[in-house]
């Protein structure tokens, strides 16, 4: 058995806003001469045919807007201009709606041809103007990144194009692409927070919130969880909470916090939960758990914070997210996990990890932390 390190996993990118939930910096695309864009270099050689359109809102009816794949030029950073793929062009037109039902979501949109990109070359995604009425009377506003997040994107960027130059923004970038099997990027709609107590009984929520979360079978043969963290918030003295782990809705580890000891007058805190059983459940690589928090008086108000996203699939994006999803309960009645395009900003402590059976081929984060590449 291999010591995890007191690996913290699954946590995403960027890190989560620094004081407040932050905002959205957003470009009107309100002149035919104005684009964003967001460069990026893919993983592996991808073939794209879906991009994410990060809406922010509309102003009276907005005209028809190009996006594609280019090139970046070297040079300048910026985008060359050019659309890929030549005859068969990697690009589609859009037409946000006149009316409210697209602000502040991202919209993913099919493209007219797929195109494979090249693991190591930097491609940007463009949206443009295309045709229609486009004035101060008439266009959309794009979110194209965020502005309260801690290390920001160095070289994942988000531009804006005035008509004249293109500037790089410092803000966390809201982007993202698809190919017939996954989403890539960071494709945010928006940070969820929720606020509950021990009689909280509706809403996305009940009294017990959290995930319900697997790690992949291939990865290894058990492990353990020594505790929990979190982004939320905590409500003021005499109270506490409880963060339990669960095989189904059997508790294996639990531990009691009281607010006297965190901080509680801030949002977006992160807090930590470190089980306190002499021995630490033995559990499988493959098989589903929850961890969860409940309050344990009224009026509470214990947060816990995470991202809205435009679909279910999106959540790979973010830390193990695919392999995890909102789960929640009231009055310790089954586990709810209906609510999949939430991900929760919670994530795991291991601790001792085994390696499959039979040795020899390790791969995955048995391997990782058996060959002393993780550490704190």
């Amino acid at each position: 058995m291999a010591s995890s390190q007191y690996l913290d996993f699954g946590v995403p990118w960027p890190p989560v806003p620094a004081s407040s939930s932050g905002s959205f910096e957003t470009f009107a695309l309100d002149g035919s001469g104005d684009r964003v864009a967001w460069t990026f270099t893919p993983e592996e050689a991808h073939t794209i045919t879906e991009l994410a359109a990060p809406v922010g809102s509309r102003t009276g009816t907005p005209p028809t807007y190009r996006i594609s794949l280019q090139l970046v030029d070297t040079t300048t950073g910026n985008p060359d201009g050019t659309v890929l793929g030549g005859g068969s062009p990697a690009s589609a037109t859009f037409t946000p709606p006149a009316d409210a039902t697209w602000n502040n979501t991202v919209q993913w949109i099919a493209l007219a041809n797929s195109f494979t990109v090249t693991r190591g070359t930097v491609y940007a995604i463009v949206i443009d103007y295309s045709s229609g009425t486009i004035d101060a009377s008439n266009f959309t506003t794009i979110n194209n990144g965020h502005t309260n997040v801690g290390a920001r994107a160095g070289n994942i960027i988000a531009q804006q194009y005035n008509g004249a130059t293109w500037s790089k923004r410092n803000i966390a970038p809201v982007y993202g692409y698809r190919t017939a099997s996954r989403s890539y990027g960071w494709p945010l709609q928006t940070f969820f927070t929720t606020a509950f107590s021990s009689d909280t009984t509706s809403g996305n929520g009940g009294d017990e919130r959290g995930m319900k979360f697997t790690l992949p079978a291939g990865w290894g043969a058990t492990f353990k969880v020594r505790g929990i963290r979190w982004i939320g918030n905590m409500s003021a003295a005499a109270k506490t909470i409880t963060a339990t782990l669960y095989s189904g809705t059997t508790a294996l580890q639990d531990v009691t916090i009281d607010s006297d000891t965190a901080q509680g007058t801030g949002n977006y805190m992160t807090y930590t939960a470190m089980f306190d059983e002499a021995t630490l459940e033995t559990l499988n690589f493959g098989d589903a758990y929850y961890v969860a928090v409940k309050p344990n008086e009224t009026a509470s108000n214990l947060g816990i914070y995470g991202l809205s996203l435009a679909a279910a699939q999106d959540r790979i994006c973010f830390g193990l997210m695919l392999n995890s999803v909102w789960a929640f309960r009231t009055d310790s009645g089954a586990w709810d996990e209906s609510v999949t395009t939430r991900a929760p900003l919670m994530w795991l402590i291991l601790d001792d990890i085994t390696e499959p059976a039979g040795g020899g081929g390790t791969t995955g984060i048995a391997a990782l932390v058996g060959g002393g590449m993780v550490g704190r």
